[in-house]
């Protein structure tokens, strides 16, 4: 390698003066000061190295810059010291320990005058094993500091300010500090460590800070992070609970190849339990899939893998991680169905909780089913769904009209088209003619066209009827209630007289065919 282009390696300025002067040397034939002043070059790059290490490594400055200086006042060489010490702290690498201390031996070799001068090949090699080994290298910190480091941010309280941006301003300078060879095995002992704190909350504060390195570690544009150098599958089965966390993120779901996201997605969707039992998700991890869901990052077999976790999943708990409505929308109404309190309650809690703008995006004629399931449900005495039904006609209480119709037919008619009456009727005919104007002729014309086609499912009741009908009247009488409305409870109010009328008919017909 040219000499110019050894010099464009060098990443200190202040090393390339006595490089120049090596180099000045060799070019004059002078190869045995050239080779001496290659060594003094060498070895004080080590030096300034240490002295720039030190400011953030105490022990490099407790352990080798109070050594340096305790030599140099004696009087000794330092010589040793430096490559012992940059061994030591993963500055060189054993086999470049080798090749430095076989200059070093050279330089005293060739500074005795009576020994044959060094040969220009032999004094290039120096330089250009000097300038590959240490002048080219940053000051670059490896696993010592890194195994420091780690137990200053999970021990030392007062390390750093609580602060997210202090911490994380912190972690970026640190960075590049040290070497990117050791970022792999600065990822390791976070992970370990934040996997040692995890739920513990007296640990609150260095469960952050480690977080937040963590997190910019894996920004480093220098990590070249590597899955399988990184040994994440290893880490993976080790600490689930930590390496889940931080891989189910959307900046770091693409650093995973297709195998470790399958593994990945396992651990979050079918947790296993300290019995070695498969658990329900937790609310936090069934979050995190939504969201890479919602980032489109899932295949279709994740989506499908996760749709069936999900299944044994709670309505509540889909309620409150956001599930889209339409994969459990179904499950509302059998929950509704069913005789069940347990199940009834939380299934009208759902709905509450969803609020008007999701339920809204349901199908019309699904959300008259619903409706009239959470009318079934409020006269089977659900707590929730008979509050539900009381509320509807609150005018601070906005919901789809399709629910209120549902509500509202099924107090008197089910869908097969047959009569009979049920709790609520009062209630959820407010509901219906405060639904809107044009909703409540809506609403009151379907009630109308049901209540032409409609048979008795049971006996007669006259006394239920005439209640009806003159909660009805009194509506009517109302001098706030006009227009198309006024008309639209008109209408049906005749109608369910002439449902009446036909039905008593109906009745005193079957009387006489049996003889009563």
């Amino acid at each position: 390698m040219g000499i110019d282009m050894l010099r464009s390696k060098i990443v200190e300025e202040r090393d390339t003066i006595l490089f120049d002067e090596a180099v000045s040397c060799l070019n004059g034939g002078a190869l045995r000061a050239a080779y001496i002043t290659t060594w003094i070059a060498t070895a004080e790059s080590l030096k300034f190295k240490f002295y720039d290490m030190s400011s953030r490594d105490h022990e490099i400055k407790k352990e080798v810059i109070s050594s340096i200086e305790d030599f140099e006042q004696k009087q000794k060489p330092t010589d040793n010291l430096l490559i012992r010490s940059a061994a030591d702290f993963g500055l060189i690498t054993s086999e470049q320990r080798l090749k430095l201390e076989h200059i070093k031996n050279m330089r005293g070799v060739y500074a005795h005058p009576l020994n044959t001068a060094p040969s220009e090949n032999e004094v290039r090699l120096a330089i250009e094993l000097s300038v590959n080994i240490v002048l080219s290298q940053p000051a670059l910190l490896k696993h010592a500091f890194v195994s420091s480091l780690v137990t200053s941010i999970f021990e030392n309280h007062h390390y750093l300010d609580d602060s997210t941006e202090t911490v994380r301003n912190a972690a970026t300078s640190t960075l590049n500090h040290i070497h990117p060879a050791v970022f792999s095995d600065f990822f390791k002992l976070l992970i370990e460590n934040l996997n040692k704190i995890s739920g513990d909350i007296t640990k609150e504060l260095f469960e952050r800070r480690g977080s937040v390195f963590l997190d910019t570690l894996l920004k480093n544009p220098k990590n070249n992070f590597s899955v399988d150098l990184w040994q994440i599958d290893v880490l993976l089965h080790k600490y689930p609970l930590i390496i889940t966390k931080v891989f189910v993120k959307k900046d770091y779901w693409s650093l995973l190849d297709e195998s470790m996201k399958d593994s990945i997605l396992g651990y979050l969707i079918e947790p296993i339990g300290n019995d070695g039992e498969f658990e329900i998700p937790s609310i936090e991890n069934l979050t995190n899939v939504l969201n890479l869901y919602n980032g489109n990052l899932l295949n279709d077999r994740h989506i499908e893998r996760f749709k069936s976790a999900l299944e044994k999943c709670d309505v509540e708990r889909k309620v409150s991680v956001g599930v889209p409505l339409e994969w459990y929308q179904e499950e509302l109404i059998s929950d509704l169905k069913t005789s069940n309190w347990y199940a009834q309650n939380p299934a009208v809690e759902a709905i509450v909780a969803l609020g008007v703008e999701k339920v809204n995006t349901l199908n019309s004629e699904f959300l008259v089913e619903l409706g009239r399931n959470i009318l079934q449900a409020a006269d089977g005495g659900s707590r929730e769904a008979e509050a539900f039904v009381k509320s509807l006609s609150n005018s601070e209480f906005k919901l789809s009209p399709y629910i209120v119709e549902g509500v509202f037919l099924e107090t008197f008619i089910n869908e097969d088209k047959r009569f009979r009456f049920k709790k609520y009727r009062l209630e959820s005919m407010m509901a219906a003619i405060t639904a809107g104007e044009k909703e409540t002729e809506r609403i009151l014309n379907n009630a109308i066209m049901l209540l032409e086609d409609c048979s008795q499912k049971s006996w007669f009741q006259e006394k239920t009827f005439e209640e009806y009908l003159e909660i009805l009247s009194k509506i009517i009488a109302n001098e706030h209630i006009k227009g198309i409305r006024r008309d639209s409870i008109e209408r049906f109010s005749q109608v369910f007289k002439e449902t009446r009328d036909r039905f008593k008919k109906e009745e005193e017909e079957e009387d006489v065919k049996l003889g009563i």
